[in-house]
């Protein structure tokens, strides 16, 4: 209790506990003196609060503001934070207090949401909702109305289990156009998620340690550094990538000329362009269903890695280590490893019955 620093901000921090809870904030000022004039006086006010049995209110803006800004913002996943708080907002009501917010409220904006939005997308927002509740009210002493999120949760499917198989993927690669091989073949090869892909720089690149270090998501500020060995067969895909482009490693081929817009400059048919998040979309799909694959997503690329990766290693923790995974918890759905290694090692123990012409007479 008292003043603090902390190594993520330049100012001082002051901490009290009042009635058994503890209250936290931002002095704003890197002077000792001053912190401890703001100390007491947040003692003073919260005691005086306590007292009268009083509890702070606070907007859902507000508190989505200052989530950000104390929390959020030194995360990886800011940026999808701050789009699942608009998609709060919008929902829910900028102005709606914390406190007001009833479980009819949730349960209004879950049916709304998940009619536009898988489940496990409506369960992500209502993660973010409770995370900003309890710190409103564990940390920032704000007055918060109950909510059961048990009973607002939905039911997520099971996790997904499609593996490409050798044949979908010798028919993938003769429908896809050349200038995408480079990218599908390196999520192959790596088990890397897409938005890795996509974004992957030379920079990123070392070929004298034999590396290529990417950005995980993680509860750490920035995410984790996961590392991945550049084995022959990732050598020989990125050499193939070299000198198209200055930054990104993986482009593709502009099929026509476009005028500039806000966003990009412009754009002259037969010139190497980075990969966008969305724009690849449309010629993978459209290569799918010349294939003939049905359901099968980019992602579905990194289980098929660790799949065949496990399969010809039996060894779980490589596996673990190859995809980045924090916990072997996350890694064990590897371990179901099918039907055909379920078939080969009941029939490698049981013994097959020898069938004659007096077994069967006698039967009868």
């Amino acid at each position: 209790m008292g003043i603090y620093t902390r190594p993520d901000s330049p100012y001082l921090w002051w901490s009290v506990s009042v009635g058994g809870r503890r209250f936290r904030g931002c002095c704003g000022t890197a002077s000792r003196d001053e912190a401890r004039r703001i100390l007491k006086r947040e003692r003073e006010r919260l005691s005086r609060e306590h007292a009268a049995g009083a509890r702070r209110e606070l907007s859902l803006d507000a508190a989505l503001s200052r989530y950000a800004e104390e929390h959020a913002i030194r995360l990886a996943s800011a940026s999808d934070i701050a789009r699942i708080g608009e998609t709060l907002i919008a929902g829910l009501g900028a102005a709606t207090l914390l406190s007001r917010l009833t479980p009819d409220d949730v349960a209004r904006f879950v049916a709304q949401r998940r009619a536009v939005v898988s489940d496990s997308s409506v369960n992500r927002e209502l993660t973010i909702l409770r995370a900003v509740m309890r710190m409103a009210a564990q940390r920032w002493g704000i007055s918060v109305a109950a909510i059961d999120w048990k009973r607002q949760w939905l039911i997520e499917p099971a996790p997904r289990d499609r593996v490409l198989s050798e044949d979908e993927e010798r028919r993938l690669f003769s429908a896809l156009r050349p200038d995408f091989h480079g990218m599908v073949r390196f999520a192959l090869a790596t088990g890397l998620r897409l938005d890795n892909i996509l974004t992957l720089t030379w920079s990123q690149v070392s070929w004298d340690e034999g590396l290529i270090r990417v950005r995980i998501k993680s509860r750490r500020p920035g995410g984790d550094t996961h590392a991945i060995p550049i084995t022959r067969a990732v050598a020989a895909i990125l050499s193939a990538e070299q000198g198209r482009h200055p930054q990104r490693v993986f482009t593709y081929i502009a099929q026509r000329a476009r005028s500039p817009d806000t966003r990009e400059r412009e754009r002259t048919a037969g010139e190497r362009r980075p990969f966008t998040r969305t724009g690849w979309r449309r010629s993978w799909y459209d290569a799918l269903a010349r294939a003939g694959i049905a359901d099968l997503h980019f992602h579905d690329l990194r289980h098929t890695c660790a799949t065949r990766l496990y399969r010809q290693t039996r060894d779980l923790r490589l596996v673990q280590r190859w995809l980045g995974h924090a916990a072997i918890e996350t890694t064990l759905r590897y371990e179901n490893s099918g039907l055909d290694d379920l078939r080969a090692a009941v029939e490698a123990i049981e013994v097959v019955p020898s069938v004659t012409a007096q077994s069967v007479t006698n039967d009868r």
